[in-house]
């Protein structure tokens, strides 16, 4: 509701035009023309701001994410784990490490198929993983916002 009556506010006021900025010949053609001022900060506000929405979405499409990556992983727990795979219900909210130590364990199940060949759809087990491996993330208020590179509000 706030957005909506500052966004019609912002369509009132008229442009701010900067002509020849910085410019020693000032007959030049203007090189610039933005918005008002106050549309300028609301887009920088709602574009680099993170708020609590935004930073929940995130939060929770990691953990959904993490959710299937770990399902899939116990559909191929014996697998993961003869490659010396964490168990795989510990990955729910993985740490840093614990997502590097995931990595490994794909390597290793590569080194396995180079091995042993593709034979009993071994490869496509592998690759269910790898996929898997690679949805997780870490679930973390600083990391998120980091990651969406956004400033965190105090």
């Amino acid at each position: 509701m706030c957005a909506q009556r500052c966004l019609r506010e912002v369509r009132r006021v008229p442009p701010r035009w900067i002509a020849n900025y910085g410019e020693e010949d000032k007959s030049k053609e203007v090189k610039l023309v933005i918005k008002s001022l106050a549309c300028t900060r609301m887009e920088l506000h709602n574009s680099r701001l993170a708020t609590s929405a935004k930073l929940r979405a995130e939060w929770d499409r990691r953990l959904e994410k993490n959710s299937v990556a770990v399902d899939v992983l116990n559909s191929n727990r014996q697998l993961w784990q003869m490659a010396g795979g964490a168990d795989p219900d510990t990955l729910a909210n993985p740490t840093e490490l614990s997502v590097e130590q995931c990595n490994v364990t794909v390597q290793v199940l590569h080194s396995m198929l180079q091995k042993h060949g593709p034979k009993g759809g071994f490869d496509s087990f592998v690759e269910d993983i790898e996929k898997a491996v690679k949805m997780l993330r870490v679930v973390s208020w600083g990391l998120i916002a980091s990651c969406l590179g956004v400033d965190v509000p105090p």
